[in-house]
């Protein structure tokens, strides 16, 4: 299995530290392999569409925002790991949220979504070198490594695991 080291300072933008603290001296590949899907079938039915706030999403939409964030972010993960110097374009969360219809599509969908988002990322990981991982392009505006880009996918999702048990459950 790949080793990722702790991403540098330069690899990264001041915005993406939280998201990589949330990792932490964890090993990014175990937490990938060690998915998240058995707390996410323990969420009751009736809670699939709660949100917390009048302007906060849904648990559906949360979920939903966790796959399309990972998938793009792979989607990053896959062209650095190519070495390819092209700048990466940001993305703005919310314009997903709508066009994706989480809150109408089935939990058993959006599971079975995430295990296939979850499994490309971890094809992608598992086809580059340590070397490849240090390589830095830019997403967002920023520099970023891919092994910072690994972090990130993983950070991403303990982010909004922490919130989904602070503020949903």
């Amino acid at each position: 299995m790949l080793q990722i080291e702790y991403p540098k300072k330069g690899e990264y933008a001041q915005y993406m530290i939280p998201y990589l603290e949330m990792v932490g001296d964890a090993d990014p590949l175990l937490i990938l392999l060690d998915t998240l899907l058995p707390f996410y079938q323990s969420i009751p039915v009736n809670k699939i569409n709660y949100r917390y706030a009048p302007d906060k999403w849904t648990v559906a939409e949360s979920i939903g925002h966790v796959i399309d964030t990972e998938r793009i972010f792979s989607y990053r993960l896959f062209r650095l790991l190519r070495q390819d110097p092209t700048a990466l374009a940001g993305f703005d969360q919310d314009d997903y949220i709508g066009p994706g219809d989480f809150n109408n599509r089935s939990w058993t969908d959006l599971l079975d979504e995430y295990t296939t988002v979850r499994e490309n990322t971890l094809a992608i990981i598992h086809q580059g070198t340590a070397e490849q991982a240090r390589f830095i392009g830019t997403a967002s505006g920023a520099p970023i490594s891919a092994r910072a880009m690994i972090y990130m996918i993983c950070g991403h999702e303990l982010h909004h695991f922490e919130i989904l048990q602070e503020r949903y459950l």
